[in-house]
């Protein structure tokens, strides 16, 4: 079976793209570049919501309003996280309110939100049995446990575990398929404080009135616990403990399918290092919709600046690169 690695961007989770004011029913998360809209709309609930009067704890909702304030004055959210990262330790709590902002409104998305159908098809067609080859890999860039939400509704025991490693967090159990997720994950925590995998474990939205309830008793739990969000940008560290798994997978890929991608250029400096473990002779399938043309542009940059000129002279990574337009189903070799 051919070695094939997925790397997944927003666009892999985008769902119906409606937003949290728009008609029922959602599914998804939006793209980044669209996310501000969605946010606004998500502390436009909260302010509505009854439940958050009533609350006790106030502190969040007005908080969150002020750091949404900052961050609409950037590019993206992630533009203005990065500033905060630079700026060093006096901007340190401001940058985990900010995460924590974004670690609400994920999980209230993956409340009220299902999951992007294509998981399910996806991982239907290649599943062999009850099992899911070793010969597939992940690696995400998205914050959402979706296909994490999929994976656990192929396991009787509603774990995604039964088939797959996730990195930063799990141990490599081998024979084992593996999903780095280079951004962290959103995360909620059970009643007693400890982090839990329960948003890999929803199969079935819930109304815009029980999510509120439900994030208002997170909000509580986090008030009173040393609570850190899961969400580590993939920039925050220049080694992480997972690299030489990634890099050793990344080593015999064959095929590496980038599906809603865009190469934003935030990321370089991480999408270089993934780029510079495949082989040469590795085939490159983009999947990110019609208009790929400046997408294309900005991968190729990247694999001419990590490969030095011999090996870029013999690559076959942009030669032999395929352009899949339809993104109804994610491409599967």
């Amino acid at each position: 079976m051919t070695k094939t690695t997925y790397l997944f961007g927003a666009g892999a989770s985008v769902g119906n793209g409606k937003y949290l004011n728009e008609v029922n029913p959602i599914s998804g998360i939006p793209v980044v570049g669209n996310f501000n809209a969605d946010v606004n709309a998500f502390l436009g609930l909260m302010a509505n919501s009854r439940d958050y009067i009533i609350n006790e704890n106030k502190k969040y909702k007005v908080d969150f309003l002020q750091v949404f304030q900052n961050m609409d004055f950037h590019f993206t959210f992630d533009t203005y996280a990065k500033k905060l990262f630079v700026l060093g330790p006096p901007k340190r709590n401001e940058l985990i309110l900010l995460k924590k902002l974004l670690n609400s409104y994920l999980v209230f998305r993956h409340l009220i939100s299902s999951r992007d159908k294509r998981y399910d098809l996806f991982f239907a067609t290649i599943f062999d049995e009850n099992k899911l080859s070793s010969d597939f890999n992940f690696i995400s860039y998205n914050y959402d446990s979706f296909l994490e939400q999929s994976l656990s509704s192929f396991s009787l025991n509603q774990n995604f575990r039964d088939h797959i490693n996730r990195f930063p967090g799990d141990s490599n159990s081998f024979n084992k398929s593996c999903l780095f997720k280079l951004n962290g994950s959103a995360s909620m925590i059970d009643i007693k404080g400890f982090q839990d995998d329960i948003l890999a474990k929803i199969n079935h939205p819930f109304d815009i009135s029980a999510s509120m309830k439900k994030l208002i008793d997170l909000d509580h739990i986090i008030d009173q616990v040393n609570y850190f969000p899961q969400i580590n940008f993939s920039w925050e560290s220049s080694s992480h403990s997972y690299e030489n798994k990634l890099s050793e997978i990344l080593s015999k890929t064959e095929v590496l399918v980038i599906v809603g991608y865009s190469f934003p250029t935030i990321n370089r400096i991480s999408d270089m290092k993934v780029l510079a473990n495949l082989p040469i002779d590795c085939n490159i399938v983009l999947q990110v919709g019609r208009n790929y043309t400046e997408v294309k542009s900005r991968l190729e940059n990247l694999i001419n600046s990590v490969l030095p000129g011999e090996k870029r002279f013999y690559s076959d990574l942009i030669k032999n690169m395929n352009i899949i337009e339809a993104v109804d189903q994610f491409y599967i070799p």
